[in-house]
């Protein structure tokens, strides 16, 4: 009989921690649940007291400030680079230009001294200066070359 005790308390002892297991596992669930829920209400609570605060005129001013100020860093990053692009070329027209007008201005020295001669002597520096004058109109010598014929005309062209 011995032996049918000890059988007995064995399997008793299984039970016993069948049913302890299984309660420590229906109260971890309940636990968890009841967590969860917790954890969802803190959260709403939150998001509802951050809600509250950023209609405050106060933070509302913080926010724009901030987003106004990375703007504007975002727009320079991204527009400083085509202006300084933009500033090179004009400063290179405006150094073509006043090319330009000393070759104008020259050619024009050249034409009135020279005037009162026939052929005027000064015609090799007339001509140097309508070429550069030209080189700096057109830098394409391709294009240069067709205006160059344009402005021949058909004067040079032979006549039938």
């Amino acid at each position: 009989m011995d032996g049918g005790v000890a059988i007995n308390k064995t399997h008793s002892y299984n039970q016993i921690l069948t049913y302890v297991l299984a309660g420590f596992t229906l109260l971890t669930g309940i636990t968890g649940f009841s967590l969860w829920g917790i954890k969802r209400r803190i959260e709403t609570r939150v998001e509802g007291v951050i809600a509250k605060q950023f209609e405050e005129p106060r933070i509302q001013q913080v926010v724009q400030k901030v987003a106004v100020a990375r703007a504007e860093k975002l727009m320079a990053e991204q527009i400083a680079p085509e202006v300084a692009k933009f500033n090179t070329a004009l400063l290179a027209a405006q150094s073509d230009m006043v090319k330009m007008q000393k070759c104008a201005a020259r050619i024009q020295y050249y034409q009135l001294k020279g005037h009162n001669t026939f052929p005027n002597p000064y015609n090799k520096q007339i001509l140097d200066a309508l070429n550069e004058l030209v080189a700096i109109a057109i830098p394409n010598p391709d294009e240069r070359s067709r205006f160059i014929t344009e402005l021949q005309g058909p004067d040079s062209a032979p006549q039938k």
